[in-house]
C-alpha cells in the first residue's frame, strides 16, 4: 500500500515537447487576438469587424498567459497537475466548442437561449 501523496515523476519528453509546442501555438494566437492584428488580418480571413477591443485584449492576455503557463511548466522538473488538469479541461472544452460550431444548427440552438 502505498503512501499519500505518491512522489511525483518528472515530465516526459513528449509531454515537454507537446507543451513548448502548446506555448508557441499560443503566442502567434495571442499575438492574432491582439486588436493591431485582429483588425488588420480580419478582413482577410472573414472575421467579425465590429468585436470589442477591450475583449479582444482580454482574449488575447488570456491565451499569451496559457501560453507562458505551458512554457514554464515543460521547463520545470517537476509537473504542476493541477495547472495540467485545468489547462487540459480549457482545451477539451474549446474542441468541443469547435466540433459544436461546425455541426450545421447546433450553433444557432447555443446562441439562441
Amino acid at each position: 500500500m502505498s503512501k499519500f501523496p505518491l512522489p511525483e515523476q518528472s515530465i516526459s519528453a513528449w509531454f515537454r515537447y507537446c507543451l513548448m509546442a502548446a506555448a508557441i501555438f499560443n503566442l502567434f494566437g495571442a499575438i492574432n487576438f491582439a486588436p493591431p492584428v485582429y483588425y488588420w488580418v480580419g478582413d482577410t480571413v472573414e472575421l467579425p469587424q465590429d468585436a470589442s477591443p477591450f475583449g479582444l485584449w482580454v482574449i488575447a492576455s488570456w491565451i499569451f498567459l496559457f501560453g507562458v503557463g505551458y512554457a514554464w511548466l515543460a521547463l520545470k522538473p517537476k509537473p504542476e497537475r493541477l495547472f495540467i488538469a485545468v489547462a487540459a479541461s480549457c482545451k477539451l472544452a474549446l474542441t468541443i466548442l469547435g466540433v459544436a460550431e461546425s455541426w450545421d444548427g447546433f450553433a444557432q440552438f447555443l446562441t439562441n437561449y
